[in-house]
């Protein structure tokens, strides 16, 4: 397992993405990202998503006695966030492993949410289940979300892609665009998340950074804090 680190405007880690992998029998990795669609089809994710989320738990208690507690980000790709049996188990292994309250996150894709109207009150209630809980939503404006998942659903953190930043600073009317978004993420009460490479006149503006490297479990305690 590596981890992408998720650090506040001024440096400081805020969060962790987990990032699984395997070596082929020739050597070379790959990330579950990367067939994350056929994973989904195949039932692969259901049985890997526990796991990933025992491992980092177990990474979390050795961040933790070197004074590193940052949030677990952990995505939910494909249709995942569809899967109840899934969604129950993630929320006992949270509970199980103790993991501190507020410090996992369960990352959306906002595609996910399209003609699914039924899975919105199932996330309004999936943080009563163990308070550790939060949401998060991502890719938002690469894909329609219904205006419901966005208003009624209590999302901690709202991340935008790096290409969705640029279309929406490369306008006629300048940044307006992106300044709004940012209003609007904030009214919600949540924080706004973003590549490592995103500012805007130089300058950063969002509240958190994914960075686009990987690093090890041991070098999360070396980030900056």
């Amino acid at each position: 397992m590596d981890y992408q680190p998720i650090h506040t405007a001024l440096g400081s880690l805020a969060a962790v993405r987990p990032q699984p992998y395997w070596r082929s029998p020739a050597g070379s990795r790959r990330d579950l990202c990367d067939i994350a669609d056929p994973a989904d089809h195949t039932g692969l994710l259901s049985w890997a998503l526990p796991t990933v989320l025992a491992c980092t738990a177990q990474d979390s208690v050795a961040w933790a006695a070197h004074g590193a507690v940052p949030t677990i980000l952990l995505e939910l790709p494909g249709s995942t966030v569809h899967d109840e049996p899934l969604l129950d188990n993630l929320t006992t292994i949270a509970a199980d492993t103790g993991i501190p309250p507020g410090r996992l996150q369960l990352a959306v894709p906002a595609h996910a949410l399209t003609g699914h109207p039924a899975i919105h009150r199932r996330l309004r209630e999936l943080p009563l289940g163990y308070t550790g809980i939060r949401l998060a939503l991502t890719d938002v404006l690469d894909d329609h979300i219904p205006l419901q998942a966005f208003t009624t659903v209590d999302w901690a953190t709202i991340a935008l892609t790096a290409g969705t930043v640029a279309a929406l600073t490369a306008t006629p009317a300048g940044g307006l665009p992106l300044e709004a978004a940012l209003r609007t993420i904030r009214a919600l009460n949540a924080q706004a998340l973003t590549d490592h490479t995103t500012t805007v006149h130089g300058q950063p503006v969002f509240d958190l950074y994914q960075q686009s490297s990987t690093v090890t479990a041991h070098d999360i305690t070396r980030q900056p804090r």
